[in-house]
């Protein structure tokens, strides 16, 4: 292919990581990209449809955003959370601050604004085509052979070519496993022990600034944060095949069940949103590990989710999805858009981070009734002493480390400083 050819790119889901690649690539001379999303537009769906999950957006992912002109802190929903506020049965709550604070939003609505600005983008550089953004199209099966992709569209099925495709479909990446089975990587996918149903709680009585969670005796909790006004928004989190809502026949038991946890968290769960927890779906999670993040034949690349799939605890699915296309994009600076050496340089450069995050994801998160209370208790005691003293007396979490916008350390760079405890972590999961 000569250098000045178009290259057919063909990115399969359309959330932040694909979508900034697309941003990315409309700044650079012949490219002719087509993205693949299985889900319906956001933009015509009703307000209330769109609501997904609250995103800890933090320097890595903003840093990236920003690169292609978006300031997502100035775009419509988002705040920053000054502090995270544990609740517990008896109203009474411990207040932590954040330093810095952590810039809560939407997942949507940072979708929304890549989408917003995408059309915008391709109006200001003709040199590269946007064909279309297909949503509702079904990824069906990947033709390595012909190049090629297979999709269906309400039922109909079509062919996409493409000279290189990149897989940004999700943890579950149709894609990844196809690759697997062509024998051009290998996966490890593991089980996150906990199920979710995302949540939406009245904003009544709960500070606009701070990450609120919550934790029950069952071993569930609820974790929310406000993404916009009038919208605290977060997840309900359980054992795996637990779901404490199968037994539930109809709204009010839905309120009776939470009131059944403690009177505070069942005054924030309204009626309409009872109705609604009994038709949402509970998702499983898992963890991903690859051997590389490109297919050895240098057609296909892995970002985000599809890469390596995260706990939602740990708050670096969306940041580490968004610095993925950060690095790939300085790669093809590097190579002059040769993306048969773009792609397995990038495997070099970021198959280390993915794994050191996937590993923090799996074991930051402490299990045991103690590493929790001690958890607290290192967060209480950061927050009281003066910074210097805190660094000198408390040896930072892995969270601590992963917030450092001073320190800027890589994964794999937190991943070291924190084996101590992982390594705690990692023995109470195995008792």
């Amino acid at each position: 292919m000569s250098e000045n050819t178009t290259k057919k790119i063909v990115i399969v889901g359309a959330g932040p990581a694909g979508l900034l690649l697309a941003h990315n690539l409309i700044r650079r001379p012949n490219y002719e990209i087509t993205i693949v999303e299985r889900r319906s537009d956001p933009r015509q769906q009703p307000v209330q449809q769109t609501r997904s999950f609250p995103v800890s957006l933090q320097f890595r992912g903003r840093n990236a955003l920003e690169l292609v002109g978006i300031d997502i802190t100035k775009k419509k929903g988002g705040v920053f959370l000054n502090a995270v506020e544990l609740h517990n049965s008896k109203k009474r709550s411990k207040i932590i601050p954040k330093d810095p604070p952590n810039f809560s939003i939407d997942r949507n609505h940072i979708i929304m604004a890549l989408l917003e600005d995408l059309e915008a983008s391709q109006q200001r550089h003709a040199t590269t085509t946007l064909n279309a953004i297909q949503f509702d199209s079904s990824l069906k099966r990947v033709d390595l052979d012909n190049r090629k992709i297979i999709v269906s569209v309400r039922n109909e099925e079509s062919a996409i070519p493409f000279d290189h495709l990149v897989a940004a479909d999700g943890s579950r990446s149709r894609i990844r496993k196809e690759l697997s089975q062509m024998n051009k990587l290998i996966f490890q996918e593991k089980d996150i022990p906990d199920d979710y149903r995302t949540i939406h709680l009245s904003e009544v009585g709960l500070d606009s600034d701070k990450l609120h969670g919550w934790m029950f005796d069952d071993g569930s909790k609820i974790i929310a944060a406000p993404i916009h006004k009038g919208c605290v928004s977060g997840a309900f989190i359980f054992s795996k095949e637990t779901d404490p809502f199968s037994n539930c026949q109809n709204p009010q038991d839905v309120l009776d069940f939470f009131a059944g946890l403690t009177p505070s968290i069942r005054s924030l769960i309204t009626l309409q949103e009872a109705t609604d927890l009994l038709q949402r779906p509970t998702a499983s999670l898992v963890s991903v590990k690859c051997d590389r993040l490109h297919s050895d034949d240098g057609y296909v690349v892995l970002l985000g989710d599809s890469a390596h799939a995260l706990s939602p605890s740990l708050g670096q699915g969306c940041n580490a999805a968004l610095q993925d296309v950060q690095i790939f994009v300085q790669l093809l600076d590097l190579y002059q858009d040769d993306w048969t050496k773009v792609l397995p340089a990038y495997s070099n450069e970021r198959l280390v981070d993915a794994h050191a995050v996937t590993e923090l994801s799996d074991y930051s998160t402490p299990r045991s009734k103690w590493m929790k209370l001690e958890w607290v208790l290192r967060q209480i005691l950061r927050s009281l002493f003066p910074l210097w003293l805190s660094a000198l007396l408390l040896r930072p979490l892995p969270m601590d480390l992963l917030l450092d916008e001073k320190a800027n350390l890589s994964y794999s760079q937190v991943l070291q400083e924190s084996k101590w405890w992982l390594k705690r972590v990692k023995k109470t999961q195995q008792e």
